[in-house]
């Protein structure tokens, strides 16, 4: 899968390198094992990169945090969101935390799989803090530094509550 972001994702039967903006619905057989429901079919999320972190928030809402090589602005973007059965209903998307590049550039610029360990930052996590604010963490070798970066982030910016 090149040029784009991917995921893989793995059933009983099969492992499937899909685009990252998809959700994957449940193996039917291990959800009827479980009596549970089973997710609609696989749509697209609406937002352009790797999807690797997800926080709920208090009044339903999810905050989706996810790495952007690819577009314009590389970085870590959250996207805050309300899904429903119909559709994931992005509200607001905007960076975290910016790069000063997406790649170490070996992979002339592709952020697809094939370029993966050419990377030069990825696997954020977010975590809605008691005060409402939001912690971002993630991996980086920037020239700036490298190791583990850490963004604390206003709560009302953030997740909407008198914010753009």
């Amino acid at each position: 899968m090149g040029g784009g972001a991917g995921g893989w994702s793995a059933g009983w039967h099969e492992l499937v390198d899909e685009p990252a903006n998809r959700r994957r619905h449940a193996d039917p057989v291990r959800a009827q094992r479980r009596r549970g429901s089973t997710w609609t079919t696989t749509r697209s999320t609406g937002i352009e990169g790797q999807a690797t972190t997800l926080a709920p928030l208090p009044d339903g809402r999810v905050l989706l945090g996810y790495n952007q090589r690819a577009q314009p602005d590389p970085g870590v973007w959250l996207a805050v969101a309300r899904p429903t059965a119909a559709d994931f209903g992005v509200e607001r998307i905007g960076p975290a935390w910016l790069a000063d590049r997406a790649t170490h550039g070996a992979a002339g610029g592709d952020a697809g799989h094939d370029a993966w360990t050419d990377f030069a930052f990825g696997e954020p996590s977010v975590t809605l803090l008691p005060d409402g604010d939001v912690l971002v963490t993630l991996w980086c070798d920037q020239p700036s530094g490298t190791g583990i970066r850490w963004v604390r982030l206003a709560g009302a910016g953030v997740h909407g509550v008198g914010g753009r």
